[in-house]
């Protein structure tokens, strides 16, 4: 939001700001409030709640997010997601992956010049869609090679207890331990990702 308020914030675009639906489990809705206010300007708007998220990917051009399984409901209607992170959907041909932060902001500088996806990029969005919400991953997948998938497996666990309002101290440090570890390079490198990129040539 800085940088599109410093670098963007005179160009004829409209930019749509929306907190993650799971804000509540860490009570970032002030947070998020105080950052949206920081950088107002006057063609970034708050989503309105009347406006849900399957008509923001029909009114939007693009998205911007870090990991969110937005992103790929944007790519599978054929429209590039620019992630800030590593997702379980990255690098496979339909989304926009920033080598750096260099790369991140130049291409929001560019951003009219992203173009839709063709009809083989989207088509593969939605197998990937598919594909991951259906957990076919777990047909092809030897969970025990993946530090990945092992990391994803304690990290739901450790969500379920944030729903009932409880702290697992060993789930905790593991999840810390292994987002400390689990750099860039070694998640594309990792069982799950060389599996899910398979999987889809062969669907």
């Amino acid at each position: 939001l800085k940088f599109i308020k410093k670098n963007l914030s005179n160009k004829n675009i409209l930019w749509i700001s929306k907190s993650h639906p799971a804000n509540f489990l860490y009570e970032e809705k002030n947070i998020y409030k105080k950052i949206f206010e920081k950088y107002k300007f006057d063609k970034l708007i708050n989503c309105p709640k009347s406006i849900n998220t399957r008509e923001l990917i029909q009114i939007c051009d693009n998205v911007i997010t870090c990991k969110g399984s937005i992103g790929l409901e944007f790519a599978a209607e054929g429209k590039m997601p620019i992630l800030g992170g590593v997702a379980a959907y990255s690098n496979l041909g339909f989304t926009f992956d920033p080598k750096s932060k260099d790369q991140f902001f130049w291409k929001l500088k560019n951003i009219e010049k992203v173009k839709p996806l063709n009809i083989k990029q989207t088509f593969n969005a939605r197998k990937a869609m598919y594909f991951l919400d259906n957990d076919k991953n777990k047909i092809y997948l030897d969970y025990k090679k993946s530090i990945m998938a092992n990391f994803v497996k304690m990290q739901e666990k450790w969500y379920q207890n944030l729903f009932k309002y409880k702290k697992n101290v060993s789930q905790l440090n593991y999840i810390k331990s292994a987002m400390k570890n689990i750099d860039e390079n070694k998640i594309l490198k990792d069982e799950y990702f060389k599996v899910l990129g398979e999987a889809l040539e062969k669907i």
